[in-house]
């Protein structure tokens, strides 16, 4: 019972489905048996005082929630939503307006704007450097492998049943710094044996023999990092399964398309008149400044290994303690929403008019900030 100060609270036994049945509760009332229609009047209507209360822009509001069913196109649903908004709002009386209050489509079109803006800039980077230490036709066939790898990850994300929403889209962007690896690896084990001397075929079958499974293996480590996530019982393993999946497809398919489709394209593009001119010797592959500097490194590291052991150890160490000391350990983002959360506290059983006289007072107040 809700009076304009408190809330009385009556508990009523028995499980109520129909106004009838609460109609013909039968009360004993001074030895006599009464039904609660023989006294009152039992009719359904709408929650007195409502519970909750909403606001918008300060007004009294009616909230209005629309959920996407399992499968949907959630842009779809918000164009056809507001096509509908439209047409509603032309039919209210003055005074009566819809407005909207959160807007997940939106939300989910600026997720994907950032994943396309994402993958733009990691291509762009990626062919940028292939490009330029490679050579504009060992780059095009790195170019060529990326839309192949998407293409096969969104097919089978479709086979799957993953949708595109912020935790794949987020998976996909982790994905995109490593699905180019294992294709740069084959093509240039090809450059490399046809500036030796071989001819295509030969360089190609020898990517193919001698990167598969070292890359293979490197792939499955790589998914079993994510494994975690996808196991986890709790709410962010149902949240983010899509992670460890989303992942181990990406990765996958990068690794399929490295092994068949990168030597077929390295052997279709690559020109090994042009690379066989460089050098006349397999030998005199790693006869350049770059190749004689790291050697020079790789021979110091293994003079001084303990140096080199140690060193190792106290870096990881290092970022062992930077981990626990100063690193944020937070798996979920904070929320981006704007949103300010004030709690009102009055004496315990006061009523929502209570509450709402009290907040318009406190709004009012010089000492609004006592509310807080």
């Amino acid at each position: 019972v809700e009076t304009p100060t408190h809330r009385v609270r009556i508990e009523v036994m028995g499980n109520y489905q129909t106004v009838a049945a609460i109609r013909d509760t039968p009360l004993n009332v001074n030895g006599r048996s009464l039904r609660i229609g023989d006294f009152a009047r039992v009719v359904r209507g709408f929650s007195d005082p409502p519970d909750p209360m909403m606001r918008v822009g300060g007004k009294p509001a009616i909230g209005v929630a629309v959920v996407m069913a399992k499968g949907g196109n959630m842009i779809g649903v918000g164009d056809a939503i507001g096509k509908r908004m439209q047409e509603i709002q032309a039919q209210l009386p003055a005074g009566i307006d819809i407005k909207v209050v959160s807007n997940q489509p939106e939300l989910v079109k600026g997720s994907i704007g950032i994943f396309v803006e994402t993958l733009a800039e990691a291509v762009l980077i990626v062919l940028a450097v292939t490009f330029l230490s490679l050579g504009w036709r060992t780059g095009l066939v790195v170019t060529f492998s990326i839309p192949l790898v998407l293409a096969m990850s969104f097919i089978l994300m479709r086979y799957f049943g993953i949708d595109l929403q912020r935790i794949s889209l987020g998976s996909l962007v982790i994905a995109l710094g490593l699905l180019v690896d294992d294709a740069i690896i084959a093509v240039e084990m090809m450059v490399v044996k046809i500036e030796g001397g071989w001819d295509r075929f030969r360089a190609a079958t020898f990517a193919y023999t001698s990167t598969a499974m070292p890359m293979l293996f490197g792939t499955l480590i790589t998914a079993v990092g994510f494994l975690p996530i996808g196991l986890a019982k709790i709410s962010a393993g149902e949240y983010c399964f899509s992670m460890f999946a989303v992942v181990s497809i990406a990765l996958g398919s990068s690794w399929l398309v490295a092994v068949l489709f990168t030597p077929f394209l390295g052997y279709r593009l690559l020109d090994p008149a042009k690379l066989a001119k460089r050098f006349h010797q397999g030998t005199a592959v790693y006869d350049t400044n770059f190749y004689r500097l790291f050697r020079r490194v790789v021979v110091w590291c293994v003079d001084y290994r303990w140096r080199v052991i140690a060193a190792s150890a106290a870096a990881l160490g290092l970022a062992i303690f930077l981990l626990a000391t100063v690193v944020e350990r937070q798996y979920f983002p904070n929320s981006q929403s704007d949103i300010l959360l004030i709690d009102i506290f009055l004496p315990e059983g006061s009523s929502l008019r209570a509450t709402a006289i009290a907040w318009a007072s406190a709004r009012f107040s010089p000492n609004f900030s006592s509310v807080w």
